[in-house]
């Protein structure tokens, strides 16, 4: 008689363990159509940004990029595509920066290319902090602020399951405005 009791409780306490399990499960991994849908109330930012005077006559450099995409910026920046490694699940990745600082800050840009949608991109992100849409050069896509940093944006596009990663950092050791860094930004264009 004891060991029919003894099995009843374990079985109860299995199921409500594995039920609390399910629901936990379920509670924490969402779909991710409704933080899209959030966005959707908000208007959508353009971004349109008039040439800066200050880079009126400074020679410039397009690159293009193989993976479709090409950006902008004044020839005298520093610009680099990173080793490819063989374990990243990117195809390319692509920094940008206005002056060589030895061991000082972060790239202003840092271009990523991968074969994943937008919808595996934001499972990714531990945190999408005011996340808006955006509009730039014809593209939709989506901005966030990153680590709630002044100044630290993460811009994502997304065009037949290629996603455009734009990590946007501006400190205080570039010497540039954050006009002049816009601009730059705002001449990323997907070709392909």
């Amino acid at each position: 008689m004891n060991k029919k009791i003894i099995l009843t409780i374990v079985i109860i306490m299995f199921i409500i363990t594995s039920s609390a399990a399910v629901w936990n499960f379920l509670r924490n991994n969402k779909p991710l159509q409704p933080v899209l849908n959030k966005t959707s109330q908000t208007e959508t930012e353009i971004i349109s940004i008039n040439k800066p005077t200050i880079f009126e006559g400074i020679k410039m450099v397009i690159y293009k990029s193989p993976y479709g995409y090409e950006i902008t910026y004044p020839s005298e920046w520093i610009a680099r595509v990173a080793p490819k490694s063989k374990d990243s699940p990117n195809l390319e990745e692509y920094y940008i920066m206005p002056e060589d600082i030895p061991y000082g800050p972060s790239p202003l840009f840092q271009i990523t290319v991968q074969n994943i949608s937008l919808d595996e991109y934001f499972k990714t992100q531990a945190s999408l902090d005011n996340l808006s849409k955006i509009l730039l050069n014809n593209i939709n896509g989506y901005r966030h602020q990153l680590f709630s940093l002044e100044n630290n944006f993460s811009y994502v596009f997304s065009v037949n399951n290629r996603l455009f990663h734009i990590i946007y950092r501006l400190s205080p050791e570039h010497t540039i405005t954050s006009q002049e860094a816009l601009w730059v930004l705002s001449t990323f264009k997907i070709t392909k």
